[in-house]
């Protein structure tokens, strides 16, 4: 399990309208049966349009395959355990729903289940570091993937940057500089 690659990230809330039009602020986090909501874990790879799919091919896959996880939960909170950050966060359940992202099945993934003690939260603050986390406006936001997936990704983001140079020095050319 330890070959995945783990990229952490911190995430804003979503804020509900206001009747004037305006963001408002988040709802207090409450505990449910599960314990508090502290952000959700995605698969990157996994999708269609991850891996040279078309967008018919993305619809079907979140119709169909979406439902079946990467990895089992219990496979998902043990590597995310291993691997968490902050450590004032006790992680307790990883849950797999279609739903993660938002109220559509349009971004399936897990929902991270946990604690947060404050008291070592609040001695760890430095208000420039990454870390620095407040349940109520913010979520923890993880991408979970292979090696050989970051690495294509990788390969993709120089043929992209090569391209556009191309282009460019073409575009130059053309108009004669």
């Amino acid at each position: 399990m330890s070959d995945f690659v783990i990229d952490f990230r911190k995430t804003e809330r979503d804020r509900p309208r206001r009747r004037d039009g305006r963001n408002g602020w988040p709802r207090q986090r409450n505990e449910g049966k599960l314990g508090y909501r502290i952000g959700e874990a995605y698969f990157s790879g996994v999708r269609p349009m991850d891996t040279g799919g078309t967008i018919i091919d993305d619809l079907i896959w979140r119709r169909t395959e979406a439902n079946k996880p990467p990895l089992k939960n219990k496979e998902m909170f043990e590597l995310l355990k291993a691997k968490f950050v902050p450590y004032w966060v006790t992680l307790e359940r990883a849950v797999w729903s279609r739903y993660a992202g938002c109220s559509c099945p349009c971004s399936p993934g897990y929902i991270l289940y946990g604690h947060i003690n404050t008291v070592e939260r609040s001695k760890a603050i430095d208000y420039k570091n990454r870390y620095h986390f407040n349940p109520q406006n913010e979520e923890f936001a993880i991408w979970v993937s292979t090696p050989e997936y970051e690495k294509q990704q990788a390969e993709l983001a120089t043929k992209r940057k090569a391209d556009e140079a191309l282009k460019k020095t073409e575009a130059l050319i053309g108009a004669g500089i």
